[in-house]
């Protein structure tokens, strides 16, 4: 059984030989390496937006440039999301939400919601070219 790891069992049991291919301990490292692999890539890919949205934000000629600071962004594993938020009082949180969606006094100038969609495909290039890279020695 080239390839496998026999075990023998005694009679009774209902095999003589039993094993495990080493192709399934194989695939089963790499699945366990592929979440801790994808989890470290994901919070480094929200640290990296944290900072371009902060950027852009900054030399907005918007109200956003006041709030460029406050703009967070992180990734949760376990529900495999991220999150963007404005870190603050409800002063902040309220002037995010008037800048973003506008308000009776004032027109929108949506920032989150644009730079979300505008780099979600690069977004995701960028993610599987990490992993990609990540898992090449398997290949």
């Amino acid at each position: 059984m080239s390839g496998s790891s026999p075990t023998y069992l005694p009679n009774g049991s209902g095999a003589i030989f039993t094993g495990t291919f080493s192709v399934v301990t194989y695939a089963e490292n790499i699945l366990l390496e592929y979440d801790k692999v994808l989890m470290d890539i994901l919070k480094k890919k929200a640290e990296e937006r944290q900072t371009e949205m902060r950027t852009s934000a900054s030399k907005s000629g918007t109200g956003w440039s006041e709030l460029a600071e406050s703009i967070e962004v992180g990734y949760d594993h376990d529900s495999r999301s991220f999150t963007y938020t404005i870190a603050g009082d409800e002063a902040n949180q309220r002037r995010a939400m008037d800048l973003e969606y506008g308000n009776g006094h004032l027109a929108p100038t949506p920032f989150l919601r644009t730079t979300i969609l505008q780099q979600q495909d690069k977004d995701t290039d960028d993610i599987n070219n990490a992993l990609r890279g990540a898992f090449q020695r398997y290949l």
